[in-house]
């Protein structure tokens, strides 16, 4: 089966990327309503440029190509990530990079940035995983 994910996002990347982490929590509603159930699903605060440089080249990079002006992320990695706002646009999630656990219905990715152990900002996304027809 496959799955469809259609995000509209613009991302404003700043250059202190040194100094900033950022964790990442899940949460799912298998109905699609507000009673959302925590997830396993996460990942420690890590430095932004350690998240661009393996979970978002490694899972997030191969739908968001055709779909974004995201740099793209050579092998060697990239840090800092270039200054700028760049647009993800009606991105259709490539099933083979979703982990095989996730369930359809709504999930709610939440991720926070910190800058030391302040957390200074984040952003909470709302995506609907469903069975494409």
């Amino acid at each position: 089966m496959q799955s469809q994910i259609l995000m509209i996002y613009a991302l404003n990347i700043f250059t202190l990327v040194w100094i900033f982490a950022v964790d990442l929590t899940t949460a799912y509603s298998p109905l699609g309503d507000s009673r959302f159930i925590k997830q396993p699903f996460q990942l420690k605060k890590r430095p932004v440029c350690c998240f661009y440089n393996t979970t978002y080249k490694n899972h997030i990079e191969p739908s968001f190509m055709k779909h974004s002006d995201f740099p793209i992320i050579p092998p060697e990695g990239l840090c800092p990530l270039p200054k700028g706002t760049f647009y993800i646009n009606e991105v259709s999630i490539v099933d083979d990079n979703l982990p095989s656990h996730l369930g359809r219905g709504l999930w709610r990715l939440e991720e926070r940035l910190y800058k030391g152990n302040e957390c200074v900002g984040g952003v909470r996304v709302f995506v609907q995983i469903k069975d494409k027809h």
